[in-house]
């Protein structure tokens, strides 16, 4: 029952929202409602966190953005707070909030987890580093690609976060209007 249940939601997960084609680099409305529980259900599953919940809050349904690339920088975004959460605390969380600036979309992904020390916090963006242990790190390419990705397109990438508190990443991207990508 519940087997199957998960591999249904998993399989409705493997199709490709309409519009979502990895080779569209090209801006277009996109649904983030869908989108963003999409990928926190898949990445739910590959980190084991069925204990942990989403919150979204949305200032808007839709964004007009590059689809590859939003979803590339959401789905490392979310994955690492999943990764990073805490296994001490009762209600883990990942929160996503979109605000809607007059240039531009702010995305702001939370979590409750471990957090990050100063030293941590400084390295945090380096293309080789993770918060794990090395022999759990793997090559830590996922913030790094995200960071280019995201001041590519002329945004920014922040984070704050303090040890045991958890860890809130600001990415900032500018506004493109649909209409400049149809010729």
């Amino acid at each position: 029952g519940q087997d199957v249940a998960q591999l249904r939601e998993m399989m409705r997960d493997l199709q490709e929202l309409p519009g979502y084609h990895p080779a569209h680099d090209q801006v277009i409305a996109i649904a983030v409602r869908p989108l963003i529980e999409q990928i926190f259900r898949w990445q739910q599953r590959l980190e084991q966190a069925r204990d942990t919940t989403l919150q979204l809050e949305l200032g808007s349904e839709h964004v007009d953005w590059f689809p590859a690339r939003l979803r590339h920088i959401l789905d490392n975004l979310v994955s690492n707070a999943l990764k990073y959460r805490d296994p001490a605390k009762k209600e883990p969380w990942v929160r996503v909030r979109l605000q809607v600036l007059p240039d531009g979309y702010e995305f702001a992904v939370s979590d409750n987890g471990i957090g990050l020390s100063l030293r941590e916090k400084n390295e945090f963006f380096g293309l080789l580093y993770r918060a794990a242990p090395a022999r759990a790190a793997g090559l830590g390419l996922g913030l790094a690609v995200v960071k280019l990705l995201v001041e590519q397109s002329g945004g920014v990438l922040t984070a704050e976060s303090e040890r045991g508190q958890g860890c809130t990443v600001l990415a900032v991207l500018p506004r493109y209007e649909v209409d400049d990508f149809l010729t």
